[in-house]
């Protein structure tokens, strides 16, 4: 099974190289960066409805979602899936074909089961560098419907922003996240009483 995922993930960077390499040159020569590059079509696939200016809440991507993703300038995708979800329904080797599109994919399984602050920190520390990086392409981050990913936004409005739970969470809710969601309701267990970062300093 895996070792046709790989041969499929192959063919897609077979005819993914020279569009990809052929955007790429055109970003370069544009001297213009100041405003987020129009995405490609295949973008919409990937539920680019709920997002922020620099990040997108997605479901799981296709082949030509993050064709599209890199040929738009991305550079990273955040996966929140399990190897379980992983390994049973996806039906391409994603670690593969990100690889052979030039995509940095981070891995951080989340469960409502087994979530910890340490995922929210490891999301919070992907998420900065992005931030830092100057790309005006949003981060790309993916579970299997968008949810997982709108909880550790939350999470991270949190540990990073310093935003109230009930502001973090509200603006999940904004963004389409269930407040009955399991793993929304492990989240706000994790964060109740979470010191803001100006707190921590003090400290």
């Amino acid at each position: 099974m895996y070792r046709g995922r790989l041969l499929q993930a192959r063919r897609w960077r077979g005819a993914a190289t020279a569009i990809v390499a052929a955007t790429l040159t055109g970003c370069a020569s544009s001297g213009d960066r100041s405003e987020r590059p129009e995405m490609p079509r295949g973008w919409t696939e990937l539920d680019s409805q709920s997002s922020t200016d620099d990040i997108v809440f997605a479901g799981q991507p296709d082949p030509a979602g993050l064709v599209a993703y890199r040929q738009a300038g991305g550079r990273v995708v955040v996966n929140f899936r399990t190897e379980r979800e992983m390994t049973g329904s996806v039906g391409y080797d994603e670690a593969a074909l990100a690889e052979s599109l030039g995509l940095e994919l981070v891995h951080i399984p989340v469960s409502s089961k087994t979530l910890t602050l340490d995922e929210v920190e490891r999301f919070a520390e992907v998420y900065r560098e992005h931030k830092a990086s100057g790309t005006k392409t949003p981060l790309l981050t993916h579970c299997g419907s968008g949810g997982r990913c709108k909880v550790m936004y939350a999470g991270y409005l949190i540990v990073e922003e310093g935003m109230t739970a009930d502001e973090a969470f509200a603006r999940a809710i904004e963004l389409g996240a269930d407040p009955e969601w399991s793993s929304m309701q492990r989240m706000r267990e994790l964060t109740a009483g979470e010191p803001s970062p100006g707190d921590q300093a003090e400290g």
